[in-house]
């Protein structure tokens, strides 16, 4: 390009056609002047298939659920309510170890921040399968401990649609992942990686460990996994 018939403008175009078939990517890789307004373009193309955004290779805005993970991995549960969560004193209060059952609905806890970092050690409280009435009666000491701890937050937040759902069931988690509970019946172990950062470590639990904001995996493994980098899979 010289300062002759050029301009002192930058422009793009983009040409395209129906159907769907390869096309060129031509971008500017280099620019060097040459005196008197010239200036020398290194053009550089990559052909294949152009997305929306113009870009060449894997169309990440049209990926798909991977149907080979269907039936074997989960998000854990979300709470929604910080009273679930008890430490082991508390749960021998409310019976555990003395009420019959209750090892069923009072499970060992982990989040991220207990799989990256030491494990706080906490529990949580999990009626999934229990309506009201059975939680009163059943177990009076944990019903309580709710009522006190969790209802008051839900019914605050309960001018939503999601929010009116989470009041009217207020002793259950928000989120109490009905798929992932079958899944986990019958195995050892499953495998936990938590959501919150790209690289992470996957750890194997217990299956009666609930945790949360985490993908839960079937495993048959019993120990620390590699670490491991996400990235969209197709």
């Amino acid at each position: 390009m010289d300062s002759t018939d050029g301009a002192a403008v930058r422009i793009a175009m983009s040409v395209g056609e129906v159907g769907a078939q390869p096309g060129r990517l031509v971008s500017v890789a280099d620019e060097c002047e040459e005196g008197e307004d010239a200036v020398s373009v290194t053009l550089v193309e990559v052909r294949g298939r152009i997305n929306a955004d113009l870009s060449v290779g894997a169309d990440v805005s049209g990926a798909r659920p991977l149907k080979a993970n269907e039936g074997i991995s989960s998000p854990g549960v979300k709470l929604h309510g910080a009273g679930f969560i008890v430490t082991l004193e508390e749960a021998i209060r409310l019976g555990l170890g003395n009420v019959k059952g209750l090892e069923h609905h009072i499970r060992a806890y982990r989040n991220g921040r207990d799989l990256s970092d030491a494990p706080r050690g906490v529990m949580v409280i999990d009626l999934f399968g229990l309506g009201e009435d059975e939680v009163r009666k059943r177990f009076p000491a944990v019903y309580q401990w709710l009522f006190e701890r969790v209802k008051p937050e839900r019914d605050a937040k309960a001018q939503t649609k999601d929010g009116a759902g989470y009041a009217r069931q207020w002793w259950l988690h928000g989120k109490p992942r009905t798929e992932l509970r079958p899944m986990l019946s019958g195995l050892r172990g499953c495998e936990k990686i938590d959501r919150g950062t790209i690289e992470t470590l996957s750890r194997v639990l217990q299956p009666l460990t609930r945790t949360n904001k985490s993908i839960l995996g079937h495993s048959e493994r019993s120990k620390i996994r590699v670490r491991l980098r996400s990235r969209p899979v197709w």
